[in-house]
Order: C-alpha cells, then structure tokens, then sequence
C-alpha cells in the first residue's frame, strides 16, 4: 500500500466513529490493507480497530467473508493483539457456520491448536474465552472426544472464575451438549 494510502487508512481507522466506518471504507482502501493493519503489531489500538471493521465488513457480507476465509483463519492462528482476537474469533465461528465452506483438517487443526492456546491463559478476556468455546463446540462434531472435553474446559472455568458472560455462555455450551448426549 502507498504510503500516503496506508497514512490515510490507519486516520480513519483511529478518528471516525465506529457506526460509520465500515460501511463505505472498501470503496477507498482494499480489504488486503485492512487484513494487513490487523497483522501490525506496533499500535495494538489500531489493529484492534481495524479487526473490528474487518468483523463488520465480512459479517454484512458473507460472500466476501467466504472468499477471505482462509485469510482471516491465518489471522486468527497468527495474532496475538486478544482485542483484535475477539473480533477474529467472531469471524472463525461464522465461518464455521457456513456450509459453503469446506475447511482442510489442517485448517480444523489450526483452529484447534490456536483456540486452545487462547483457552489456556489465566489471564484470556471473557469474550474472548467465550467465542473460543464456540469454536470447539462447532468442531466438536468431527473430533472424537473434544466435546467432553470442552465440557470440562467449561466447567472448570465456572467452578474457578465465573462472570455474568461465561455463565451465560457456558450454560448455554453445555445444555447444547447434553442435549447431543454429553452429560
């Protein structure tokens, strides 16, 4: 990207307000910038805002979410900014909601082995922690053994350090699996 482009982007990025940012920003600026902005790591607040535009762009439009997934399964795997990671984390579960994409074991396993990561910091955000859940609840399908152990995963976290968020989500994780016959 040009640099008075990329310039150009990352003012918008940090000075507009959020409901009108990203409906209008891909007629000026590729969504390859804003993939790219998600990726730096010297201005977390700026990739943290360009994840969320990136979020909202790709859940208005599934199609260009469709097309972008393997980028946005590589950012997910990649960053390490957990702001920018709630965001991407919202995307991944779409992503896996979608019939119309047909992820590689080694995307799954990716997913997998970067969720658990997340997972296992003591210090990982609640929303955060929480669209990790979904993500293994989505996969658990096609993993033998990973829906008990999320159900572990989560009620470990409930007896150690629940919040209004995880008990809402948690419960709601677990009445899914018991009702897939997990007790």
């Amino acid at each position: 990207m040009k640099a008075k482009n990329h310039d150009a982007l990352v003012q918008l990025l940090l000075k507009n307000s959020a409901l009108d940012l990203y409906q209008h920003i891909l007629q000026d600026y590729a969504i390859e910038d804003l993939f790219a902005l998600c990726q730096q790591k010297e201005h977390y607040r700026l990739a943290f805002r360009a994840a969320w535009t990136l979020e909202h762009i790709l859940l208005h439009n599934p199609a260009l979410l469709g097309i972008h997934h393997s980028e946005v399964i590589d950012l997910y795997c990649s960053t390490d900014n957990e702001s920018s990671l709630r965001s991407i984390s919202k995307l991944v579960m779409h992503l896996l909601r979608m019939p119309s994409i047909q992820l590689t074991e080694d995307r799954k396993e990716r997913i997998i082995n970067a969720t658990y990561l997340l997972i296992e910091k003591d210090d990982c955000p609640v929303a955060l922690l929480v669209n990790c859940w979904d993500i293994l609840y989505l996969l658990s399908p096609k993993y033998e053994g990973l829906d008990t152990e999320l159900q572990t995963l989560i009620l470990f976290h409930l007896e150690r350090n629940p919040t209004p968020a995880s008990k809402a989500r948690g419960y709601k994780i677990l009445n899914q699996l018991k009702r897939n016959g997990i007790a």
